[in-house]
């Protein structure tokens, strides 16, 4: 679990960040779980955009997502997602150090 300054610190960062997915109206098929997944564990943090023909709310996409990949969610704010998870792969460089 993120801390509310660990949350800050992610939200940040993320602003700069442009969006790595779009889910349409397929919405969150196996696939798109493992994109995520190869995503999230080489740069941890993840900026996901909602297309208007999306049938999901962001809210109801960030919790399947984020319970299917072990997740933390960040920020779900109109048509955006914001997802961290630790990544346990050498190389990658940790946004938040322990």
């Amino acid at each position: 679990m993120i801390t509310t300054k660990e949350r800050a610190k992610l939200k940040n960062i993320a602003q700069n960040l442009k969006p790595a997915l779009n889910v349409g109206k397929e919405n969150i098929n196996e696939n798109t779980l493992i994109e995520i997944d190869n995503y999230l564990n080489k740069n941890e943090l993840m900026k996901i955009k909602i297309l208007q023909n999306s049938t999901e709310t962001s809210k109801e996409l960030i919790k399947i997502i984020c319970s299917k990949l072990n997740a933390e969610p960040v920020l779900s704010i109109g048509k955006v997602l914001i997802i961290y998870r630790f990544s346990k792969f050498k190389g990658v460089k940790h946004i938040l150090e322990s």
